[in-house]
C-alpha cells in the first residue's frame, strides 16, 4: 500500500513539473511567433540629459552620440531647462539644444521635447539662479516669458515631433 502512494505521489509530482513545463513552452512561443506584429509595432525611446551624464563623469556630447549610434535610440525626450536656456536674464543659449536636435535630425531621429520648470529630475526645479530669489509668483511670469523662445526656436525643427511643457 506505502509502495502505492509512493508511485502516486511520484506521478502526480511529475504530472505538476510537465504541466509547469508545458505552459512555460506555450508563454515561450507565443512571446516567440504569436505576437510579432504588436512586437516590432513597439518604439522604445530614452530621456537625455547632458548635466545627468556630465554628474556621471561622461563627455555628454559622446554619451549622446553613443545613445543615438550604439544603441540606435530614434525616440528622444530632451529638456529645455529654463536654468540652462537662460542662465542670466534675457540671454539664451540654445548650444546644447541645437546640437542635440541637429544630431537627432541626421539619423532622422524623433524628439519630444520637454521645456518649462519642472522637468526631468523633478520634483526640483530648474530655476536660474539669478530668478532664485523672485516670488513664486514673478518666478511664473518669467518662465512663461521663456517658453516663446523655446517654442518660436524649434517649433518648425524636422526632429520635434512632440512637445511636453510643465510648470
Amino acid at each position: 500500500m506505502e509502495e502505492r502512494r509512493n508511485r502516486l505521489r511520484w506521478l502526480y509530482r511529475g504530472l505538476v513539473v510537465a504541466g509547469g513545463l508545458l505552459v512555460v513552452a506555450v508563454a515561450a512561443l507565443l512571446l516567440l511567433f504569436g505576437r510579432g506584429g504588436e512586437a516590432e509595432r513597439v518604439r522604445w525611446g530614452a530621456s537625455f540629459d547632458p548635466d545627468y551624464a556630465e554628474s556621471l563623469g561622461l563627455d555628454w556630447r559622446k554619451a549622446y552620440l553613443s545613445l543615438l549610434d550604439d544603441l540606435g535610440v530614434d525616440h528622444l525626450r530632451l529638456v529645455a531647462f529654463w536654468d540652462r536656456i537662460e542662465a542670466r536674464e534675457g540671454e539664451f543659449d540654445f548650444s546644447r539644444l541645437d546640437f542635440q536636435l541637429q544630431e537627432a535630425q541626421k539619423r532622422g531621429a524623433k524628439v519630444m521635447l520637454s521645456v518649462g520648470r519642472r522637468l526631468p529630475r523633478w520634483p526640483e526645479c530648474h530655476v536660474p539662479t539669478w530668478a532664485g530669489a523672485l516670488t513664486e509668483e514673478r518666478q511664473q511670469e518669467e518662465v512663461l516669458a521663456m517658453l516663446p523662445e523655446v517654442v518660436n526656436r524649434y517649433k518648425d525643427h524636422p526632429a520635434l515631433e512632440f512637445w511636453q511643457v510643465e510648470e
